[in-house]
């Protein structure tokens, strides 16, 4: 590591709040020396208003941030390092009450464009393949937001009669590095859908990084929400939905195999880490769970108040 590191002023006093009320900034650069240094720098800074952590790779928040020198890491929220006191991006070499100020100006000028909210649908054991309320759900939003909803369910993509399909925008994706959804997109009753693909066997080539990259254009679209709706699959495509998304909706329904559905519950949340998830049950009988919203089957347009107002706070 280059000796200017010295240039780091840790200072004798500590930050007065840490903990979960401070925004967290996650850290990863190639000096692994440098990292470190920089982290406990920078939180020792008194007046700062954030926490600093190292970024291991772990699903983060796409509204969080990532300082780095690395131009390989993928995520929505960068802010630049750089050796050169000329070149883009925060110079490295300085103190750290210098770095913090400019994190701090760099994070208000990102934060004037905000990102789109990514919300992830999905219907864990419906015979139909779909929760039965989306429809309304999107159309409700859509009379004052902007709204996507991208279909990677199987099921409904085999009724589609859609020319374009989630294979163009894939492939969009591997071409180039923006996208124009405003090509790919179809309209319906107020609102943009991107239809699932035409061989429902495709999804199975659907890698993380995919889906990484997927959410990475998408936050950088003009919608107000995006819903990715989907039907219960262990798969890459599944997982990834729901892990990236803002929030995650889960619906069952306790009148069809409920011994299954609550297995399927289980068994998902021993892979799914997302703690910005929502569990709905419809049905005549109400589940022996206690981490779910129940609705009788009569009160299904009920759920829809809820739905939108996690949505709205999201």
């Amino acid at each position: 590591m280059s000796n200017n590191s010295g240039s780091f002023f840790l200072g004798k006093s500590s930050k007065i709040v840490v903990g979960d009320d401070m925004e967290k900034i996650y850290i990863k650069m190639q000096d692994e020396y440098y990292q470190k240094k920089l982290i406990q720098a920078l939180n020792q800074i008194r007046e700062a208003s954030y926490d600093f952590y190292e970024f291991g790779g772990e699903n983060i928040l796409s509204d969080h941030f990532v300082l780095t020198d690395i131009d390989t890491i993928n995520h929505t929220r960068i802010i630049k390092l750089t050796k050169d006191p000329k070149g883009e991006g925060i110079f490295m070499y300085q103190t750290s009450l210098a770095i913090y100020e400019a994190i701090k100006n760099e994070i208000t000028e990102q934060k004037k464009s905000p990102l789109v909210k990514i919300f992830c649908l999905s219907s864990m054991n419906f015979q139909t393949g779909e929760f039965p309320l989306n429809q309304k759900l999107y159309e409700r939003l859509a009379k004052k937001k902007k709204i996507l909803v991208i279909n990677f369910n199987p099921i409904l993509s085999l009724a589609s009669n859609s020319k374009k399909s989630l294979e163009d925008l894939l492939i969009g994706l591997h071409i180039d590095t923006s996208i124009n959804f405003e090509e790919l997109v179809d309209k319906n009753q107020g609102y943009d859908l991107i239809c699932g693909p035409s061989n429902p066997a495709n999804l199975q080539t659907i890698s993380r990084l995919d889906i990484e990259k997927l959410f990475q254009n998408l936050k950088l679209t003009n919608y107000d929400f995006i819903f990715i709706e989907q039907a219960y699959h262990l798969s890459t495509f599944f997982l990834s939905n729901l892990s990236l998304a803002d929030h995650s909706f889960l619906f069952y329904s306790s009148d069809f195999d409920w011994d299954y559905a609550k297995k399927i519950h289980q068994n998902l949340h021993k892979s799914l880490i997302n703690p910005r998830t929502s569990n709905f049950v419809f049905g005549k009988n109400e589940p022996d769970l206690s981490n779910f919203s129940y609705y009788p089957n009569h009160q299904q347009v009920e759920v829809l108040d809820e739905v939108i107002q996690i949505v709205n706070k999201s």
